[in-house]
């Protein structure tokens, strides 16, 4: 069974690189805003950064250790980089940018496994085309099937979406999903995107200014994030700063209302979060209602939002994420109390 495993430091000026994880089959997704130490991870792995100490191994094989002074170089990591931009070279064709990783193998065997990687990633006819002549979706799987080229044991995807447009994202995403389902190695997917992490990621490491703020099961983690960094990253905009007031009940200055909450308080506990999209019309004199004053209806295309204050000269405003809102508007919301999420 393939595992890496990581716990390395690396110090740049005030940026402290800090963390330990393992990834194994299926895709680990790194989520984290710019600048907290994403793309570092991966070029430690690869062998392009060097940590200042720590140790990262790939099915028990050494790739570094600083205690025993090991440091392979990139070509000997046996780890394939999909770098954003997709980085192929422009002079080459198709065919001889997926064998570009195939240096010092036999002519015949490079052919072959051209031919399956054109194949598996439906390249066929395109082999003899420069970059240049290829949309933003054939350059991504031709990046993707120099990646595969050598076999790698551990696959680096770095912002595999970053320069696509969001048609090409959709059509990709769903093939990038299966090709990684097909993948017997190790995978560790960097993304700013919520929705690439949940599609991709069967686990999620959210990263903060270069520590671990969250790691699980992916959908453990949008269910109950823990911190603050990993809600807001996960996409939850209901947040404030609360205190326990009592057995199960969370007082909300900010918002003015004191909420039963199911899930036990964090060590540490200091926020509360709601999702948008679990607010739903209150009953009359139900629990965790609050109340919708100055309510804004906002049109996007997938529905509709609806962003109000908590009560009457109250300054905080929250969303709420219907699709579409009733007519007339209700004069409170609630959340059940599982719904109701504490954060350290």
């Amino acid at each position: 069974m393939a595992e890496l495993s990581v716990a390395i430091q690396k110090s740049l000026g005030d940026f402290c690189l800090d963390l330990a994880f393992t990834a194994g089959p299926g895709c680990l997704a790194i989520l984290g805003a710019s600048g907290c130490g994403k793309s570092m991870t991966l070029r430690a792995i690869a062998g392009i950064v060097t940590p200042d100490r720590g140790r990262i191994t790939l099915n028990g094989r050494a790739l570094f250790d600083s205690g025993a002074r090991v440091d392979l170089p990139p070509r000997a990591r046996r780890v394939g980089y999909l770098f954003q931009g997709c980085a192929l070279f422009p002079n080459m064709t198709v065919a001889e940018n997926i064998a570009a990783g195939l240096r010092g193998r036999e002519r015949g065997q490079r052919a072959e496994t051209v031919a399956r990687l054109v194949a598996r990633l439906r390249l066929e006819g395109l082999e003899g085309r420069c970059p240049a002549r290829l949309s933003g979706g054939q350059r991504q799987r031709v990046a993707l099937a120099r990646c595969l080229a050598c076999g790698p044991e551990a696959m680096l995807l770095d912002e595999p979406f970053s320069a696509l447009d969001t048609c090409l994202r959709e059509e990709l995403l769903p093939q990038l999903r299966e090709l990684l389902k097909e993948y017997d190695g190790a995978s560790v997917l960097v993304t700013h995107s919520r929705e690439e992490a949940f599609l991709l990621g069967q686990r999620l490491m959210v990263l903060d200014n270069g520590r671990v703020s969250a790691y699980g099961e992916t959908r453990e983690i949008f269910r109950s994030p823990g911190t603050v960094q990993a809600a807001r990253l996960t996409g939850c905009r209901n947040l404030a700063a609360a205190r326990m007031a009592g057995p199960g009940l969370a007082e909300v200055p900010e918002w003015g209302v004191t909420l039963r909450v199911a899930e036990p308080f964090p060590p540490g506990f200091r926020y509360i979060a709601i999702r948008g999209e679990d607010l739903r019309p209150a009953g009359e004199g139900e629990q965790n209602a609050i109340p919708l004053w100055e309510p804004e209806v906002l049109e996007r295309p997938g529905g509709s939002e609806v962003r109000f204050a908590p009560g009457p000269g109250k300054t905080a405003r929250l969303w709420w994420e219907p699709g579409r809102p009733p007519e007339p508007l209700p004069r409170a919301l609630s959340a059940d109390p599982e719904r109701v999420l504490p954060l350290r």
